[in-house]
């Protein structure tokens, strides 16, 4: 009941804006002696600036304007110490005044407006609420091993919970059009069937209900839900934590995500954007496959027209060229030259996992990485892991191959180059950077690729024992 009353709670005190014709909101602060006031509102998983407001009349303020503010829920921040309000910007009633203290900036007076005063009056109930929970708990903890005071203790706090979800429930239907309903009704939980069985089993199965009936009181119809701070901890809370982190399962649940909203609507443009930018961006081994995913799937079928075509052929290529060197995908069988000209492709190599090292003679990491690979080869030579050695280096400058792999003491590898690029080995194995490395199976699947060499034993004995376990199987 505690957890519930303070879940509650917390999302209250941290939300967003934006909807109508024309807007005009009256804010005074008591005690506040600044002439300065911030305007904001939150946007997904961002807090932006709405305006920033001067007045010479020392606490009161106007936000105004000859057009609708989009519906959510606002804040005000005051300066210096940064104390925020918090009210409700309904789409049909843009017209209110609000009265904060600056002693208190959670609580405001209200005149003018239905959707804030339901605000804050759930604001004040919940916090007695939470009060309530906060001096049960308390006898609880004294009761010590009083077995019988516990228990209607307990029963007390179950009654408080039931209250509190009544009266969510009758706000709720009484109020379903307002900007706090949509809060308020975004935090309710489907209610959990009971399941019989192995407990292991019921375990997994109120995992899988609970996941997909995740997103149930979520109203992506309704433009206010992308301007709520909750939004985008929920969203997150799915991706991150009830979902695996494989590359194939996170994309699976984005695309349950984005399946719920209309692709015209803002909220799907906001979390697509947003979504192939952190994937992009992520340094997580595999989680490239999720901004393929995105591309292919979205992007390129035209699910994102406010995207240029410049830009869209752009990214529709590089998602082209790293498709083939996703991890799981089987890497491309390149021939390569060895020192005395003679040729080897990595079809014809015998091996239980062949580390791909693409460097070069010039690339001042690759001389610090060299070092710690020639020991992990000698570590792990025995184990059935080959180390190949593909110099980038190309025409005149391949030469220094030859000299850096006497140099560094690299005789153990498979030591190759292609000084022409006839293999088109940079296309294939989409090489931007050196060092870049990439770990096949015998079967020249691709099983983790863009690690440092300092990973490279931890990753390796991992993928020895799991070998080892699915042969014993």
């Amino acid at each position: 009941m505690k957890a519930i009353l303070t879940t509650i709670l917390c999302v209250f005190l941290m939300s967003s804006i934006s909807g109508q014709t024309g807007h005009n909101i009256d804010v005074k602060i008591n005690g506040y002696v600044n002439d300065t006031l911030i305007v904001g509102y939150y946007f997904a998983d961002r807090q932006l600036v709405l305006d920033t407001l001067y007045n010479e009349e020392i606490g009161s303020f106007k936000i105004q304007g000859d057009e609708s503010l989009d519906p959510g829920m606002y804040l005000v921040l005051t300066l210096p110490d940064r104390q925020v309000g918090q009210f409700m910007v309904p789409a049909d009633d843009q017209e209110f005044k609000l009265e904060f203290n600056i002693l208190s900036m959670r609580y405001a007076k209200v005149e003018g407006s239905h959707d804030n005063q339901m605000f804050q009056d759930y604001l004040v109930y919940i916090g007695e609420c939470k009060g309530r929970a906060d001096d049960i708990n308390a006898q609880i903890e004294q009761a010590g091993e009083d077995v019988s005071k516990r228990a209607a203790l307990e029963e007390e706090l179950n009654d408080l919970d039931d209250e509190v979800n009544a009266h969510l429930a009758k706000l709720i239907e009484e109020n379903p059009s307002t900007v706090t309903s949509l809060l308020l009704k975004s935090n309710v939980a489907v209610p959990m069937p009971e399941f019989e069985g192995d407990p292991e089993q019921v375990k997994l199965d109120r995992y899988y209900f609970y996941k997909e009936h995740y997103f149930d009181n979520l109203d992506f119809t309704n433009p206010a839900l992308l301007r709520t701070a909750f939004l985008h901890a929920k969203v997150e809370y799915y991706l991150d934590k009830l979902t695996p982190q494989q590359p194939d399962s996170v994309s699976r649940s984005l695309d349950v995500f984005l399946s719920k909203m209309d692709e015209d609507s803002e909220v799907f443009k906001a979390y697509l954007s947003h979504y192939l930018t952190k994937y992009a961006k992520s340094k997580y081994i595999g989680h490239d496959a999720i901004y393929v995913h995105l591309i292919q799937n979205y992007y390129a079928k035209d699910k994102a027209p406010w995207v240029e075509e410049e830009t869209l052929l752009k990214m529709k290529d590089e998602a082209r060229r790293l498709a083939p060197v996703l991890i799981g995908k089987t890497a491309a069988d390149i021939q390569m030259f060895k020192e005395d000209g003679t040729t080897v492709s990595v079809s014809e190599l015998d091996y239980e996992f062949l580390v791909m090292y693409f460097w070069d003679p010039d690339c001042g990491h690759c001389k610090k990485s060299t070092p710690k690979l020639v020991e992990f080869e000698k570590n792990y030579k025995d184990k059935g892991v080959k180390v190949m050695a593909l110099c980038t280096a190309l025409r005149d400058k391949t030469a220094n191959c030859w000299n850096s792999v006497k140099e560094k003491d690299m005789l153990g590898f498979i030591n190759v180059t292609d000084e022409n690029h006839k293999s088109r080995f940079k296309l294939k194995y989409n090489i931007k950077t050196t060092p870049t490395i990439f770990v096949l199976d015998k079967n020249r699947e691709i099983l983790v690729k863009g690690l440092g060499v300092e990973q490279l034993p931890e990753v390796m004995d991992n993928m020895i024992e799991q070998a080892k376990k699915q042969e014993g199987l």
